[in-house]
């Protein structure tokens, strides 16, 4: 199962056309489905569909991807740290919700990731998913002209999330709502 999973990624990395990355996982899942990567084939599988599934089936891609999580953080057969496996589903299930333009639903699901126990590589794609997220919501935030919610959830975010750098996109949305609530000062100086 694993070596399907890794046949998709890496066809994946070498830039093969989604019939052929889905033929992989899909082949996986067929043949293999109880195991750690026919689990892993179908949360990624599954991740992807969403992106281009209607909403009512969500539900049914999301607990594919949910049932991955729980099935291999138990799985000692895949001889991978147990929270790094938890933590790359839940940046699979964050890294769809942001292709279909849910980046609160992002955040939510990185934020209780918190405290895992990861290597420093994957902790630097949790860090990039984390910030994806909490920009996108915040423009999310502006759009419905909620501006008290985005200065609240931008301050405290300053000292652990923005601590190695801000992105441009969160001061832009910082000064958004600053604009949006006549703090004319503070909207300059962000």
């Amino acid at each position: 199962g694993l070596v399907y999973y890794r046949i998709g990624d890496i066809l994946s990395a070498l830039g093969a056309s989604e019939d052929k990355i889905m033929g992989a996982w899909r082949e996986c899942v067929f043949k293999v489905p109880k195991t750690p990567g026919g689990k892993l084939c179908q949360a990624r599988k599954s991740a992807v569909e969403m992106s281009k599934a209607s909403q009512e089936k969500w539900p049914r891609l999301i607990a594919d991807i949910e049932d991955a999580i729980d099935s291999n953080a138990s799985a000692n057969e895949t001889r991978v740290n147990p929270d790094e496996l938890r933590v790359y589903l839940n940046l699979v299930l964050a890294d769809a919700f942001l292709r279909v333009d849910r980046p609160y639903q992002a955040m939510l699901r990185l934020d209780a990731l918190q405290n895992a126990n990861i290597s420093p590589y994957l902790a630097t794609w949790y860090h990039e998913y984390l910030v994806t997220a909490v920009v996108g919501s915040g423009s999310k935030l502006n759009e419905q002209k909620k501006f008290k919610d985005v200065v609240k959830d931008y301050e405290k975010r300053q000292r652990t999330l923005f601590l190695r750098q801000t992105r441009p996109e969160a001061l832009w949305n910082l000064s958004r709502a600053y604009q949006g609530l006549r703090l004319w000062p503070e909207a300059l100086s962000s």
